[in-house]
């Protein structure tokens, strides 16, 4: 993981990415204006456990890889979206790493339809 990213904790059964690069991230604050108390934490953390989203924590299925591009460390990352997710704002980069095993075909398959891309050796 990246030194400008942070992983956040968060109810395992919600179905949202937990990586964040840390210039999103900001301090809670309560509004001057707030009419109504700040939420209890807890009471938050026991209705997210309810909810029933059949995703486990850290699992996301790619649905596909949009392109790739070499990283300022020059590691080849893979620009990908996961299914539920086809937002461009949701999109990912991955090194080749990250799809050894099942998702090697997915690699080799986007370098057939776009054989100029910036290609792992690798692969």
């Amino acid at each position: 993981m990246s030194p400008n990213a942070t992983i956040l904790k968060l109810p395992r059964r919600w179905r949202f990415q937990n990586e964040f690069h840390i210039l999103l991230l900001e301090a809670y604050r309560v509004s001057s204006k707030a009419s109504r108390a700040p939420p209890d934490p807890e009471r938050v953390r026991n209705e997210a456990d309810e909810m029933d989203v059949d995703v486990e924590e850290g699992q996301w299925e790619i649905d596909e890889i949009m392109g790739s591009s070499y990283d300022p460390d020059g590691n080849v990352m893979y620009l990908t979206n996961c299914m539920g997710f086809p937002e461009e704002e949701n999109w990912t980069e991955e090194l080749l790493e990250h799809f050894l095993g099942s998702g090697e075909g997915m690699i080799r398959a986007f370098h057939r339809k776009h054989p100029n891309a910036t290609k792992d050796p690798r692969v």
